[in-house]
Parts: C-alpha cells; structure tokens; sequence
C-alpha cells in the first residue's frame, strides 16, 4: 500500500547522456520489479524537475509511447481549480493556453466561456445548428465591430435613411433607404400603389392566377391565354361576363350587359337572343327575327305597340303629325299620305 516517487533532476534536461540514460532506465526497471511485488492498491510516480523528452516513434493508438489512463493536469496546479469537467480518468484540464500547429479535431461538443479566435476556414459537420452563440434575438445576424469582435445586430449594416410604418422601402442609393410608391396594410394581405401609373417590364402579369392576366398584348379576365385584345372567360355560374353600370351592387342600374350565352343587352339584366334593348323595346333572335315593341318577334320584322291610341309604326319627315308619310296605329289604321304605284327607274319626283 505504498507510494513510490521517482524524480528526475538533472539541472537541465531528463534526456542527458548515454551513462544517464542507463541509470533512468536500470532504475526504472528496479522500480517496476519492486511495484510488481507490492499489492495492487500501490502507487507510483514520476516526476521531471525540468524536461522530459520521450523517444519513442512509433506508438500506435493501442501502443502509445506515451499512455496516461488518470486525470490529469497541465500547467501551474491550483489547490481548487474551478473544473468545467468531470476529474474523472482520460479527462485532461489545461491551466494556461494550448497552440495546436496543425490542427484539431473535437467529435463532441465544446463549451467556450470567454471567447473564439477563428484565423482560417473551420468546419462543423453537423451544420449550422450546432453553432450556438448566447445572446441575440431571432433574425439577428453577426456583424463584425472595430478590433475584428463579432456582435449579435439586425440586418442593416452600412444602410442609413427612414421610412413610414408599412410602406415598402426602395434603395434611394448604394447604402440609403427611403420609401416608395406602395404601401402595405397591417393585416399583410394587400398593396395599394400610390402613384398614379406603374409600369410592368416583361410580355406579361397576372393577377390571383387567371383573374387578370395580360400577355402579348392581351387582355385575359378568366383566362390564363387571352386570345384577343379582350378576352372573358366565366366558370363560376355566373349568367353574365360583363357589367356596366352606375353602381356597384344595383341591377336596375345596369347599362350594358354581355350574358354567357351570348347576348348582349341595354338597360336588362337577363338578355335573350343577339341583342334585346329595355325589356322589349328592341329585340333581336337567332333567328334572324327582329321585334320592336316585342320579346318575341313572329316575323323578319314584327313591331308591336302594346298602348292604346299610339302608332305603330310612323314614317315622316318631321315631328308633326302633317308631317307623317305613313302612320300604321295600335287598332291596325293605316295612313298613306301618297300613293303612287309605277315602275319607276330615276328618283321620285320632288
């Protein structure tokens, strides 16, 4: 149960002499044979007051030249050193700096309390999660200060200028922001341009998909491929492609309308045939009838007169009644100023 110190002071270095290295290594040896024969428990060791040099070359990992299994100590030894680690056996606690020429290889995690000094390209194979760096805020990024420090900053190094709360910033310089023309709502669902044109480089845009789309010159409004200057397409059951009106809900206030079928109507909302103006005032079919005064025309041309005492039909040179060539009215009376039946082959006579 002992404990067997062996010094080595030389005045200079433990690696001395032939004669001296004779007598380290005989002694050496005397002291193993005598360690072998004390119990297990004994302990030994070795101590250099100045250098020791090992001259072994050709140590392998599971036959090292030099093979320390307990905790050990580099450098100055405190009476209680203030360990991050465990003294536990193979753990190693370095009391002043360490130089590595060619470099290091670290499989775990590694802690630095005070700082890192980084002077060539390092890697870390498990990505950039395994960086971790205290402080800072999300989205921050490191930003190099005067004396090559790295600090925790937001995303604006080198930019100056201000702006206003939700309007989109343009690069008014090299290193300066101000604010544009389009403004962005709190709720980040819409952009609203401020000035009074914008202008789109390229051969096309488009809006929600196919609600707008301008390509080539077209205009396509349910379309992605506009095949004319005005191009509509509607898919959603709707019974109309356009509208123009007075106001934005009111169907009465209708002015134009184009139906999906086809039909174009004035003054309607629910057009019928080709062309229909004022719920019968005009109407015209498929069919190539034509109705005046009716929805629904029984002959090429069939006028109709639904109010009493009113005309039918009048041809006239003016206003008056004097003026009337020929008159047809609503009780089937029909009005011939003059009559004249002849084949002719100039004009009329005046």
């Amino acid at each position: 149960m002992g404990l067997i110190k062996f010094w080595v002071s030389s005045g200079g270095s433990a690696y001395s002499g032939a004669s001296f290295r004779f007598a380290v290594c005989f002694s050496l040896f005397a002291i193993s044979l005598f360690a072998i024969s004390l119990p297990l428990a004994a302990q030994t060791e070795l101590g250099s007051e100045d250098d020791l040099t090992i001259l072994g070359a050709n140590g392998s990992q599971t036959d090292p030249d030099v093979e320390i299994k307990g905790f050990s100590v580099f450098g100055a030894t405190q009476s209680a050193p203030a360990l991050w680690i465990p003294a536990a056996p193979g753990n190693i606690f370095v009391n002043g700096y360490v130089q590595v020429s060619s470099g290091m290889y670290v499989a775990g995690s590694s802690t630095f309390t005070a700082g890192l000094y980084v002077t060539d390209i390092s890697s870390f194979a498990a990505g950039p999660g395994s960086i971790y760096i205290k402080d800072g805020a999300a989205g921050q990024v490191l930003k190099k200060v005067a004396g090559g420090g790295m600090v925790w900053g937001n995303d604006d190094a080198g930019v100056s200028g201000t702006g206003t709360q939700y309007r989109i910033p343009m690069w008014n310089s090299d290193t300066v922001l101000t604010n544009s023309v389009m403004n962005q709502d709190g709720g980040l669902n819409s952009i609203t341009l401020l000035a009074s044109s914008m202008t789109i480089q390229g051969s096309a845009f488009s809006v929600g998909g196919s609600t707008l789309v301008v390509k080539d010159g077209n205009v396509g409004i349910g379309t992605t491929k506009p095949g004319a200057k005005l191009h509509a397409v509607e898919t959603s059951g709707s019974n109309s492609y356009i509208f123009i009106a007075s106001t934005a809900t009111d169907s009465a206030s209708y002015k134009v309308v184009v139906s999906t079928a086809g039909s174009v109507g004035i003054g309607i909302t629910d057009p019928t045939g080709l062309f229909q103006v004022g719920g019968g005032t005009m109407t015209a079919l498929l069919n190539g009838r034509v109705g005046i005064g009716t929805v629904n025309p029984g002959a090429i041309n069939h006028i109709q007169a639904a109010v009493p005492n009113t005309y039918t039909m009048v041809v006239s040179t003016g206003a008056a009644a004097s003026q009337y060539i020929i008159s047809v009215s609503s009780i089937g009376v029909t009005d011939i100023k003059n009559l004249v039946i002849e084949n002719r082959t100039s004009d009329p006579p005046t």
